[in-house]
């Protein structure tokens, strides 16, 4: 933890959202770090988290080729 650097306004309906999420010694930095930690970890494009990352990176790359592929399919066939 340290000092804050910027403030951050939130709704009291977040703010007491954070408060419901914080675990025992959490301040709000840390819910919210916790929170988009879990959120960004499961993403299907980073491999669920559970592929190395260059396995990950492979099947990332496999896909945005097809989808290219796809996308000039699409566009021919107008």
């Amino acid at each position: 933890m340290g000092s804050p650097t910027e403030q951050l306004w939130v709704s009291p309906r977040v703010k007491r959202e954070l408060e419901v999420r914080k675990r025992h010694g959490e301040c709000d930095n840390d819910v919210l770090e916790r929170l988009l930690a879990e959120t960004t970890a499961g993403k299907f494009g980073d491999g669920f988290g559970r592929w190395p990352a260059d396995h990950a990176e492979y099947v990332r790359a496999g896909r945005e080729t097809m989808d290219a592929k796809r996308l000039r399919w699409e566009r021919e066939s107008r």
